[in-house]
């Protein structure tokens, strides 16, 4: 909805409403004051939650649950407000308290509940946008991981052996092993992560000197060597941390 358009429809609301209820009265005391600025005060407050529940950047679990509990406290004031004057109201003793400690009582509530679920649920959204985070580091290193896997696969192109075959399915299976590594570890342990992208790297490059090697055999252990090291290291952390 335009921001130009909303105010427009919000006064054109109100001033229906006030328009209503002056052709239904026709005596304008007070209890048809009250009973149109009730209702107004109520309109607007519904008609405020509108831009919330239609915009992704507003529509958090906090503003929701304001929004909910407002609509609430809005229909209960109407309902509040149409029962006193159709049934509680005396016109002739025009004793206006019980209206009034009613409201009241309507708007402690709504401050009590609303405020306390407004704190649960920015609670509840601040551990979401953590775990989100902690999700999103282990992506990336993930991602940075598979990334190195495919840059050895295409080093390795040209090596046509058992070993090739059996170093990338250890390869493979480091990297499911950082896909299954619990988020929360690896954000306490930024040192793994520095040495699993370390240690990744230094292989990559290995394996792309190895086709140029003088010991072809012996650059294949190293290989080999490191990438079983890097394992157990991974293997090692996930069960002690």
């Amino acid at each position: 909805m335009k921001k130009s358009l909303f105010p427009i429809i919000v006064v054109l609301a109100v001033a229906c409403t006030v328009g209503i209820f002056y052709l239904i009265f026709e005596q304008h005391n007070h209890l048809f004051y009250i009973s149109t600025i009730a209702t107004c005060v109520a309109e607007v407050l519904l008609l405020m939650n509108v831009p919330i529940w239609s915009g992704k950047k507003l529509l958090t679990i906090t503003n929701a649950t304001v929004s909910i509990f407002t609509n609430i406290y809005a229909i209960a004031v109407c309902a509040w407000t149409l029962a006193f004057a159709l049934g509680i109201h005396d016109a002739e003793k025009e004793n206006f308290k019980i209206y009034y400690i009613g409201l009241l009582i309507l708007t402690l509530l709504f401050i009590v509940f609303c405020g306390v679920s407004a704190i649960g649920a920015h609670t509840a959204e601040e551990e979401s946008k953590e775990q989100e985070a902690l999700i999103e580091n282990r992506r990336n290193v993930v991602e940075f991981a598979k990334i190195l896997e495919i840059d050895i696969q295409t080093a390795l192109e040209k090596e046509d052996s058992e070993w090739k075959e059996g170093f990338l399915r250890l390869v493979k299976m480091l990297v499911e092993k950082l896909s299954s590594f619990p988020h929360e570890k690896l954000h306490n342990n930024p040192s793994l992560v520095q040495k699993v992208e370390g240690e990744l790297t230094e292989i990559a490059t290995m394996c792309e000197q190895l086709a140029s090697a003088e010991d072809h055999e012996a650059m294949q252990g190293d290989i080999l060597s490191k990438l079983n090291k890097l394992s157990k290291y991974v293997t090692t952390i996930k069960t002690m941390l």
